[in-house]
This record gives structure tokens, sequence and C-alpha cells, in this order.
């Protein structure tokens, strides 16, 4: 599971944000189940930062949200990203050791075709 949240970081509470963003990291990186966590601002607009963190699960996710200092500290910096847009997706698609790794959905088989399988089911009848 991929979490991905965008901010928009005024000059004037850079500071005060990255300290808090390396907390958010520190604490979810600590986390059973968190493979990686990272944030950093955008090369062509230093005042759009992301945080990405990379999850075994959903629950585990989910799980590490649950210890106090996570959400004394992590879920209010993850209240204040951009809204609108979702920010939790699987990973069905995984580059490993120069291969490609499907995953099952989350959505299970009964969500129709998959558009970006390499064999999409056959239409003979």
């Amino acid at each position: 599971m991929l979490l991905v949240c965008l901010f928009d970081v005024p000059g004037a509470e850079l500071v005060a944000f990255t300290a808090r963003a390396r907390t958010a990291v520190s604490l979810l990186a600590q986390q059973p189940g968190c493979r990686a966590v990272c944030a950093g601002p955008a090369v062509d607009e230093p005042s759009t930062w992301v945080l990405t963190a990379r999850f075994d699960s959903v629950p585990a996710y989910r799980r590490s949200l649950s210890p106090f200092a996570v959400r004394e500290h992590v879920a209010p910096l993850l209240a204040q990203c951009r809204g609108g847009v979702p920010t939790t997706f699987e990973l069905l698609l995984d580059g490993v050791d120069g291969a490609v790794v499907e995953s099952v959905s989350l959505h299970g088989t009964d969500s129709g075709p998959r558009p970006w399988a390499a064999d999409p089911p056959s239409d003979d009848r």
C-alpha cells in the first residue's frame, strides 16, 4: 500500500514544516509493516512537498497510525495535505530485481477486467 500526500508549504513555514515532516518520517519508519517513508520538495516548485510511505498492507498502514506519538505528530500533519485527491493506493505492478511483479487487487477478482494486465481476457466465445 502506498500513501502519497502533497503539501503546500509557504516559505515562511518551511523551517517548521521541515521539522514536522522529519518527525513524521521518523515515527512512521519505526512502525512495523512500514517498508519506506520519505518526504521532500518538488524540484520545479519548492513550495510543494510530498510525503510518501509504503506499507506491507492496508492493515499495516492502519496499525501504524495507532501509537500515541503518531496520532500526536503525524496525524495532524497528514490532515494538512492537499484535499480533494486520493492519498492511499494499492500497488498492483511493482518492479523488483528487473522484473515486474503483479499483485492481486484488494478489490477482488469480481471488479471486472484489469486493463493494465499483460494478457487481457479473451472475448472469444
